[in-house]
């Protein structure tokens, strides 16, 4: 939720293999809505989005993109392990910037990455090495 403006998963329907999103600003209605992604969370200044695929299967989501809020946009997408691992969140560390651990699940290691809001991203952290159910990353909620 950012000020009125709220992220809301649909249960899937028949027939669908993914729950819809709606973004809905509780003051003035419908913003936009997605059966292709889901809103994790909203940066601090409401503009962009954290959003993975609506579709989940298994542990985690492979890939994390950076959406505009207006308009559910995907802006660009993060998915350093391919389908060979995963993200579990996310966390908005300002405006600007995303924090996300990762596992490799090939390689059996965790990875902290920041993520910039116009596509760069950097490793955060070392490489940890240990199984899928270790996260010796867990990043803070969002305020």
């Amino acid at each position: 939720m950012h000020g009125s403006v709220v992220a809301l998963k649909d249960p899937a329907q028949p027939g669908q293999e993914a729950p819809c999103t709606r973004v809905v600003d509780l003051e003035e209605g419908p913003v936009w809505n997605s059966c292709d992604i889901a809103v994790q969370s909203f940066s601090p200044d409401g503009t962009l989005a954290l959003v993975e695929d609506a579709y989940g299967s298994g542990w985690g989501d492979p890939r994390l993109g950076i959406a505009d809020a207006a308009t559910g946009e995907v802006l660009f997408w993060i998915n350093p392990h391919g389908e060979q691992g995963g993200f579990p969140t996310g966390v908005w560390e300002d405006a600007d910037h995303v924090v996300v651990p990762s596992f490799n699940s090939v390689g059996q290691n965790w990875r902290l990455f920041r993520v910039s809001t116009t596509g760069e991203v950097e490793q955060a952290g070392p490489s940890v090495d240990g199984d899928d159910m270790l996260f010796p990353y867990v990043p803070p909620a969002n305020p």
